[in-house]
C-alpha cells in the first residue's frame, strides 16, 4: 500500500476543525460577553458585517469543502478517486452573542492505495454545540468564541477493496470554544477560516 494513504485518515480528522461549527438556527446557552477591546456580538456594532452576519441560517457548502478535502490529499501524493459530501451543517448568529449550530455531514474520500488496493473513508461529524460569540475588537473580519458547550461526534469507517477496518468514534466537546475566526460576509455568502485550519468554509443563507 502507499504509504500515503495511512494520512488520509489524519487528513480527514483535521477537517472537523473546520466544519465544526455548523448548522440549523437557534442560540446557544451561554450569555454575550465582551472584554476590553472585544466587541459582544452585534449590541455594540451596528450594520457592516455584524448586519449581514447576524439573524440567518447559514448553510455549509458541504460540496466545495469534500473538494478542498481532496485537493488537499492529493497534494500529499495520494491517488484521489473521489471526494464527496452529504447532509447539512449550518450556524446561526444573535445580535445579543450567542451561537448556536447543527451538523450531520458525511464526507467520502475513494483513493487508489496501490498494489490493486481501493481505500474508501467515511466519515460523519454529527452534533449541535453552541456558545458566545463576538468580535475581536471592532474590525468585524475576525469572530472569537467562548463558553461553548455540547459536543461534535466523528465516526469513521474505513474499507479497503470492501473489507472493514475497525470503526473509529471521537467526541470533539465544546464546539469552538476559546478560538477565533477570519469572516467576510456578503450579501447571501459567509467565508470563514477557523485559526490554524488551510480550509475555508463557504456557507449560504437559506433564509
Amino acid at each position: 500500500m502507499n504509504k500515503n494513504a495511512l494520512l488520509v485518515p489524519v487528513l480527514l480528522f483535521s477537517l472537523a476543525g473546520c466544519t465544526l461549527l455548523g448548522g440549523g438556527g437557534g442560540g446557544g446557552d451561554g450569555e454575550g460577553s465582551a472584554d476590553d477591546d472585544r466587541s459582544s456580538g452585534g449590541e455594540e456594532l451596528e450594520g457592516g458585517s455584524t448586519a449581514c452576519v447576524i439573524d440567518r441560517d447559514w448553510q455549509l457548502d458541504v460540496a466545495d469543502m469534500a473538494a478542498q478535502l481532496g485537493e488537499t490529499v492529493a497534494s500529499g501524493g495520494v491517488t484521489v478517486i473521489s471526494s464527496t459530501g452529504s447532509g447539512e451543517s449550518g450556524v446561526y448568529f444573535d445580535q445579543e452573542g450567542h451561537a448556536g449550530s447543527a451538523t450531520n455531514v458525511t464526507y467520502t474520500i475513494v483513493i487508489d492505495a496501490g498494489d490493486g488496493l481501493v481505500m474508501t473513508m467515511v466519515q460523519n461529524h454529527a452534533g449541535s454545540p453552541g456558545g458566545n460569540w463576538a468580535w475581536d475588537g471592532e474590525s468585524e473580519s475576525t469572530m472569537i468564541f467562548d463558553e461553548w458547550t455540547g459536543e461534535v461526534v466523528i465516526t469513521t469507517d474505513t474499507t479497503i477493496n470492501g473489507t472493514p477496518a475497525p470503526t473509529s468514534t471521537t467526541p470533539l466537546e465544546g464546539g469552538f470554544g476559546g478560538q477565533s475566526m477570519t469572516v467576510s460576509c456578503d450579501g447571501d455568502t459567509l467565508v470563514t477560516q477557523s485559526e490554524g485550519s488551510p480550509f475555508t468554509s463557504t456557507w449560504h443563507a437559506a433564509d
